[in-house]
């Protein structure tokens, strides 16, 4: 398991060792009062071992709790719980007070109906996390993590492969360390249900950007839903200015309204796809002297790409779509692949999907594919296999 929270290392619970030989070898004399020895009376005894004998083997029971009543070494009392009946079991039991052979009769599932008492009675962070790892029934897990307010050892709880998945969500709602939801929702590999689960926790606005930032492509909708309840300015401009996701950036971007971090998106980003998209918003240039830079080549075609990403729709712009993505395609390059998807299925249609399909380039095959089968559509058999006349991937006209 990949820890990814620091926490004390981790308890073991201590080994039982319980022989049945010990009960069968030099004790069956003691089942019947005409035996080879006299019985032994508890109250005489003072030798903890023969005490334990006695509270598992002596046919009367007024001995057996006697002698229970006397033992104090920890072991034994266990030793006497997982060997005796349920009555004298309960009396070993209440007398125990060592924690992990607590937890280690839990885990042993010897007679359920305890564990919860015994829960109760621990409170070592780490044993009940055990517990629940290793506990054989779910609801002697629950009870553990109901007692658990250890925020680092919950959130290692949550990550562990085997725990079962109505006990991750027990734990998931007793965290409420708002960085160590973010790092489950962006380092951990919890299916979408369960993120959402954790997202819904997180409400610092610092957090919310922290994971706008860093979300993997695939948790995308995570960090899409995190730049949508964003709404500091500067927090914004830091997204548009730093993050790698194309639809998250996209987002960040068309939230920012401030005029004074619009002008400065206009003159410092590295991407020059952000400085065109804004010197368009903010009225310096228009989307006709754009294409016309684009096809007289003093604007490179994948930067305008990136900007037709950030940019607010506009008919121009549409209708440009095809020659500006033609030019691109001809140069073959891979950086603006995303900024090509995330076109695709903003202003896709059947002739450009198909386009996709037959560019001669796998990952926009793939794409061009799942717009097709997300539109309930099939390619034209007439075009199916043949290269696209209009967009060819590292064909020269």
């Amino acid at each position: 398991m990949k820890i990814i929270f620091q926490t004390r290392k981790t308890l073991r619970f201590r080994c039982l060792i319980i022989s049945m030989c010990f009960i069968v070898m030099g004790y069956g004399c003691a089942f019947h009062p005409q035996g080879t020895r006299e019985l032994e009376e508890a109250g005489q005894i003072n030798d903890q071992n023969k005490l334990a004998d006695i509270a598992i083997t002596d046919i009367r029971m007024d001995q057996r709790k006697a002698a229970v009543e006397k033992i104090m070494d920890q072991n034994l009392l266990a030793k006497v719980a997982l060997l005796s009946d349920e009555e004298i079991s309960l009396a070993a039991i209440e007398k125990i007070s060592d924690q992990e052979i607590l937890a280690d009769i839990i885990v042993q599932k010897r007679y359920k109906l305890f564990s919860k008492p015994m829960i109760e009675r621990i409170t070592d962070q780490q044993v009940l996390a055990d517990i629940a790892l290793k506990a054989s029934d779910s609801e002697s897990g629950r009870a553990a993590i109901e007692k658990l307010n250890d925020q680092p050892i919950l959130a290692n709880l949550t990550i562990e492969k085997d725990l079962p998945e109505e006990m991750r969500m027990t734990a998931i709602s007793k965290i409420d360390d708002q960085q160590l939801l973010t790092k489950l929702i962006t380092n951990a590999d919890f299916d979408p249900g369960t993120q959402e689960v954790i997202f819904r926790k997180i409400n610092d606005p610092k957090q919310l950007v922290i994971i706008a930032l860093s979300i993997q492509p695939e948790n995308m909708k995570i960090g899409v839903n995190a730049a949508q309840q964003i709404a500091d300015p500067s927090d914004l401009f830091r997204i548009v200015m730093e993050s790698q996701n194309v639809v998250v950036r996209r987002v960040a971007y068309l939230k920012l309204n401030d005029h004074k971090l619009l002008a400065r998106l206009a003159k410092e980003p590295k991407d020059p796809a952000v400085r065109i998209a804004t010197a368009l918003r903010l009225g310096k240039t228009t989307w006709k002297e754009i294409m016309g830079q684009a096809t007289q080549n003093t604007l490179y075609s994948g930067d305008v790409i990136g900007a037709m990403v950030l940019a607010f729709s506009d008919p121009v712009m549409k209708n440009s779509l095809v020659p500006v993505l033609a030019a691109y395609f001809r140069k073959a390059d891979t950086s603006r692949l995303p900024e090509l998807v995330f076109l695709l299925n903003l202003y896709g249609t059947r002739a450009l999907a198909e386009d996709y399909l037959y560019c001669g380039n796998d990952e926009l095959r793939n794409a061009g594919e799942k717009w097709l089968l997300n539109n309930g559509m099939r390619p034209h058999l007439s075009r199916k296999g043949k290269v696209s006349h209009r967009l060819h991937w590292g064909r020269k006209k």
